[in-house]
């Protein structure tokens, strides 16, 4: 016996269907937007309990440069954090100042969980349960806005990295992407000035013991921080040097391609996948950043010691400066 083929159990979605899709997507795609961005105002509401966490240490230590560390931790969290999250609530529609102002939460949760969870927990866990609790809140804080801004990239920034004429941006970038080149492989950069502030504090024997132990620990959380914060700008000069084509002294259309010339070279402009240059931009930025707010919380100890700090302030401003640029001129660009 023949036995008749039966219709396909499921048939090809309508396009009434398709497009009910594609809304239901565009919708999620909104919720999502919208509950980051309202995360991120919420973090104003969190100011008072911060500052209590983090000022109920100040009992426990009696050491000048902790109390100037939990000092500069609370007001950092107010002006790097409050301010901005605080600009996203009046605001939560300016995409593009949204997504900056995430970046300056991030690098400043960056610097205060460096402060409260790197530094004081060594000198005050024993006395204040407030100060770390099991929660950790600021180091969550910090992971999760990470995570918001490494979404607004992915979802918000030059769809696929890449742009049909990359020319005219890599065109405003290229001399501070160089810049990370410049001083990891020919002038000093911070490694120098940190070295010769080390130095001058263990040739001190006028500064106690505490205090050595103390200054010591920081200067290991800003090389540690210069480290990766040049590590992570490298990365970002590295994705230039991967489309470097050559050195000619007459620029010529390189196989079809839109070129830069410049005068480091000639590079494949329209290859520059810009979102990982950005990316690894940001994370030097939160790393820079920490090493000034580090720097702010030692910088009276080292001027009552009179240690000569070299060119360290020109030099991070320089690195901040630079950064900055780099990641406003893509995040702005259209």
């Amino acid at each position: 016996m023949r036995v008749k083929m039966s219709e396909p159990l499921t048939q090809p979605p309508t396009p009434a269907q398709n497009a009910g899709a594609k809304i239901e997507e565009i919708d999620e795609e909104k919720l999502e937007r919208r509950d980051n961005i309202r995360w991120l105002a919420r973090l104003a509401a969190k100011e008072e309990q911060i500052s209590n966490m983090i000022s109920s240490a100040v009992y426990s230590v009696k050491n000048e440069i902790l109390r100037k560390a939990i000092e500069i931790a609370d007001k950092t969290f107010k002006e790097e954090v409050v301010k901005f999250a605080k600009e996203i609530a009046e605001n939560e529609k300016d995409l593009t100042k949204i997504r900056l102002n995430a970046i300056e939460i991030y690098a400043g949760l960056k610097a205060v969980d460096t402060i409260v969870n790197k530094l004081l927990e060594k000198y005050t866990y024993r006395y204040s349960d407030d100060l770390v609790d099991e929660d950790n809140v600021i180091a969550e804080m910090r992971e999760k806005t990470q995570s918001i801004v490494t979404y607004f990239l992915e979802k918000y920034l030059l769809y696929d990295g890449v742009l049909d004429d990359g020319k005219q941006l890599l065109e405003k970038i290229i001399d501070n992407l160089y810049y990370y080149y410049t001083i990891s492989e020919i002038k000093p950069g911070l490694e120098k000035d940190i070295k010769m502030i080390r130095e001058q504090i263990e040739s001190d024997h006028d500064i106690v013991k505490a205090t050595y132990a103390i200054l010591n620990d920081m200067l290991d959380l800003m090389r540690d921080n210069y480290d990766d914060g040049l590590s992570e700008g490298y990365e970002a000069y590295e994705e230039l040097e991967r489309n470097y084509v050559g050195r000619y002294q007459v620029c010529k259309v390189y196989n079809q391609n839109i070129v830069l010339c410049s005068p480091y070279g000639v590079y494949l402009a329209n290859n520059i996948h810009f979102r990982r240059i950005v990316k690894h931009a940001i994370e030097a930025y939160a790393h820079f950043k920490t090493i000034e707010a580090l720097y702010k919380i030692m910088k009276e100890a080292l001027q009552e010691f009179n240690i000569n700090t070299g060119e360290f302030e020109k030099r991070l401003a320089e690195l901040i400066s630079k950064t900055t640029s780099i990641i406003e001129e893509i995040m702005n660009y259209k």
